[in-house]
Formats: structure tokens, C-alpha cells, sequence
């Protein structure tokens, strides 16, 4: 389906950004319903969202930093072999591409849900290889979101602690993300526990997904594809947390 309106989630879906998904989704392995989930929670699945408050720009979110290493690493296998080889490193140390037209048009390239989705579910698969590897065991669709919200550093070590120390205070374990996002570290003034901040992540992604997951057979897919645990073969290096604001 590439065209028509699908409502789902209180949300109306272009059959576009649906197909664009499903496509992301079969050729990475990265399940359908947690990528659907995961945009709209961070677009309500509007292509053109611009952020006010950073780079962030897309169905994704994606910051200008971020796109520019996701489309360095992975642009070759989907078409962007010119775009990627383009991108260096400035005396800044930041990447960039030297040519500002062009550069322009890359960025653009955020805002086209095919690509878009395509580099949000290689970001997923990476995270989920690295955090299989730390933890020893497959990554959740709660895990990949912690991954996304907090780095996969930061995850890793969030999700250690869940298993050995769940009553903590989460802001004793990454004070620094606690302080940029106080609404899911804290309910009020009284901090959450390590548990009670994975089981508000564990809410707002694991249900979505699932209900999400439904809407695979209306691109053609028969079925939702497999979890991102499953698709996780090679361990790849973190990129850097894109640190998106989640709403309260």
C-alpha cells in the first residue's frame, strides 16, 4: 500500500510512510510494529516534523549529526553509496560534507520516509548488537527504545542495573539523563526507581508495538517481521544517542 490514509493508534497513517516502514523493516529484520511504535512517538508519523528545539528533522527525529554518521555507514546498502562517500570529518571533528547543495540535499533526505525508516531501523539493529553482546541475551523492543532514548552505552548499563539493582533510584544510575528527562526519572519530586523508569519505557513502546504490529499484512507482509533479537547477527559500534524528547 502506497497510497490512501490508514487510521491507527489515534493516528492518520499515509500509506506512503506505512510502505515505507514495512520496506524498513523485512530488509533489516527490525520488527514492524516497534518501528511504527518508535515513529509515532517521535513524528506522530508526520515526515515533515521539524523540531524546535535541536537539528531534529523527520519521521525520525533524526539530528543532523546523527543522520549524517547513519548515511556514512549504512547509505551504500541502500542506494546512498555517493551521498555516504561525501561525508567527512570537519577540523571540528564533526561530519559533514563539504559541498553545502549537496549537503543540504542529504539532510533533506530526512524527510523522505523511505531512507528515513531505513536508517532508524540500521540504527536499531545496531544498538541491538550491542546491547546483546554487553547483556547476554536477546534485545526487547523495550531495549532498543532505552537504546534510542539513552545511548547504547547508557542502556547497556541502565538495564544491568534493572537486573541487580531494580530498587535504586535511576538518577543515581545516569544522573545526566536524568536531568533531561525529569518527566520519566521522576513523578513529581519523588525520583523513580531503575524498575519504575523501565516499566514507563516498557509501557509506552511494548503495547504500541504490539497493537501496531497488525497493520504489517496491510502493506503486503504477511505478518509482523521477525523481533529484533532474531535479526541480530554482528555486533556493531554505538553511534551517538540521539536523545530524543520523550513527553510525559
Amino acid at each position: 500500500m502506497s497510497s490512501g490514509i490508514v487510521r491507527a493508534g489515534g493516528h492518520a497513517i499515509e500509506g506512503r510512510v506505512l510502505a515505507a516502514i514495512e520496506k524498513a523493516s523485512r530488509q533489516t529484520g527490525i520488527d514492524f510494529g516497534y518501528l511504527m511504535a518508535q515513529a509515532a512517538r517521535e513524528s506522530a508519523f508526520d515526515s515533515g516534523a521539524r523540531s524546535g528545539a535541536s537539528s531534529a528533522s523527520g519521521l525520525y527525529q533524526f539530528t543532523q549529526g546523527t543522520w549524517l554518521e547513519m548515511v556514512q555507514r549504512h547509505g551504500a546498502r541502500h542506494g546512498l553509496a555517493d551521498a555516504a562517500e561525501q561525508i567527512t570529518r570537519g577540523p571540528d571533528g564533526k561530519l559533514t560534507i563539504l559541498d553545502p547543495e549537496r549537503r543540504k540535499e542529504v539532510l533533506a533526505l530526512r524527510r523522505d520516509p523511505e531512507v528515513a525508516a531505513l536508517m532508524a531501523a540500521e540504527y536499531a539493529k545496531g544498538n541491538g548488537a550491542f546491547l546483546e553482546k554487553r547483556l547476554g541475551r536477546p534485545a526487547t523492543s523495550t531495549d532498543l527504545y532505552l537504546a534510542h532514548f539513552l545511548g547504547p552505552a547508557g542502556a547497556a548499563r541502565f538495564l544491568e542495573s534493572h537486573g541487580d539493582e531494580a530498587t535504586r533510584d535511576a538518577a543515581d544510575v545516569l544522573p545526566e539523563a536524568a536531568r533531561n528527562n525529569p518527566s520519566i526519572f521522576y513523578d513529581g519530586r519523588s525520583a523513580r526507581s531503575v524498575a519504575g523508569v523501565y516499566d514507563r519505557v516498557h509501557h509506552t513502546v511494548a503495547g504500541p508495538s504490539a497493537a501496531y504490529a497488525s497493520l504489517a499484512a496491510k502493506t503486503g507482509n504477511k505478518g509482523a517481521a521477525p523481533p529484533p533479537a532474531q535479526a541480530v547477527a554482528t555486533v556493531a559500534e554505538p553511534v551517538e544517542p540521539r536523545r530524543p524528547a520523550m513527553h510525559g
